[in-house]
């Protein structure tokens, strides 16, 4: 079985979109008119397969690439699932499906990733015409998935969540900077640090995947910065053109406005572009012309974090946006600017807001205070 019988020919597809409807106008009465009975029904056959074929290329357009990356990598090991265990891959059973999940959480998956994976196969049977399995129909592997989540809760306990950038770690970072040699790279690292900080950004909007994965219709480079006044700017703003959850690259812009202390995420990106010799290529980079890695970015911020006697374990690239969204929760911004700020579709980012036990703790004061309030109205 063919994994990408479609995806492969959607550039010979897409030519045939232009060609679909005829331009001269002869032709067109002609292909309306016909010569015969037989020839209208020739031309409309021709017709009809230029339609199906653009619709082929219209529905692999329906998916993003990279979403189809991850699809392909889960059709290639569900087919060898199938393979192993002697199961025909379609169309697909409730009972297989379930065993597949098994399969999975014995490899030591998520039910996240999971879910992706039984998503590629659903898609994998549409593509084939076959209909859609309607897999949130199915009871039992609903309940199989859900199991694997308990499961793997019951198997973290007692292990440390992923921990929350604070303005005091960042604090510790800058200082850990300040004092190692080279100075440009280490204003990058901390330009970098800030923005994704106060930008509330994922470490892998303002990184490369690689050193030579580098797409500048992807990636932030020089010219995506800009700032509201040359001489004395107040706020930088920062254009993404792509990210996790814009699958159509419509693009957006940040704005991040200055702190007016040394943690000032507008003097210290500005401080690393006055600095750095490269103009071209990504916007953060090494003297040596190196980019940025956000495999890189999170070696270099742990090892900051040691020079400093702070344990590092614990630390990611998620905990930039963690660590946003619960120090402004703290100070008191309003969740709609949050979920502005953050670029949240939903108010799925509270998951990601970590309450300090002491905040916690004085909720119990905060609630009879108020209903003493209200006694003496």
């Amino acid at each position: 079985m063919e994994l990408f019988p479609r995806r492969a020919r959607q550039g010979a597809l897409h030519k045939l979109y232009v060609r679909l409807v005829p331009t001269d106008e002869a032709e067109t009465r002609s292909s309306r008119r016909g010569n015969s009975a037989g020839g209208c029904q020739g031309e409309a056959g021709r017709q009809g397969s230029r339609l199906e074929e653009v619709v082929e290329m219209l529905f692999c357009k329906g998916i993003a690439p990279s979403t189809d990356r991850v699809y392909g990598v889960a059709r290639q090991r569900y087919l060898g699932f199938c393979e192993k265990y002697g199961r025909p891959p379609l169309p697909v059973s409730e009972k297989g499906l379930c065993q597949f999940v098994a399969f999975l959480a014995g490899e030591g998956l998520k039910h996240t990733s999971i879910k992706v994976y039984l998503a590629a196969v659903r898609q994998l049977q549409v593509e084939e015409g076959m209909g859609d399995p309607r897999l949130g129909a199915m009871a039992k592997l609903g309940q199989v998935v859900r199991g694997v989540q308990r499961l793997r809760v019951e198997q973290g306990k007692g292990q440390r969540r992923r921990k929350p950038m604070t303005v005091e770690v960042l604090e510790v970072l800058r200082v850990s900077w300040s004092v190692v040699p080279g100075g440009s790279d280490a204003r990058m690292l901390w330009a970098a640090a800030t923005l994704t900080f106060f930008g509330f950004m994922r470490s892998g909007e303002l990184t490369v995947p690689s050193t030579g994965g580098f797409k500048p219709d992807i990636h932030l480079t020089w010219q995506d910065v800009a700032t509201d006044c040359v001489a004395a700017p107040t706020m930088i703003k920062v254009r993404l053109k792509a990210s996790k959850t814009d699958q159509v690259r419509q693009g957006c812009t940040l704005v991040v406005g200055r702190t007016g202390d040394k943690l000032c995420p507008v003097a210290a990106v500005l401080g690393f572009m006055a600095v750095s010799r490269h103009r071209q290529g990504p916007l953060f980079q090494y003297r040596s012309g190196k980019p940025l890695t956000q495999a890189g970015f999170m070696v270099e911020l742990k090892a900051a974090l040691e020079r400093q006697g702070v344990c590092s374990e614990g630390y990611s690239g998620h905990s930039f946006r963690i660590g946003a969204a619960t120090t402004a929760a703290a100070v008191g911004i309003g969740d709609a600017v949050i979920q502005q700020l953050g670029r949240w579709r939903s108010a799925a980012y509270r998951g990601y807001v970590q309450p300090e036990r002491e905040g916690l703790a004085r909720v119990p004061q905060q609630m009879v205070r108020r209903k003493s309030t209200k006694g003496h109205q």
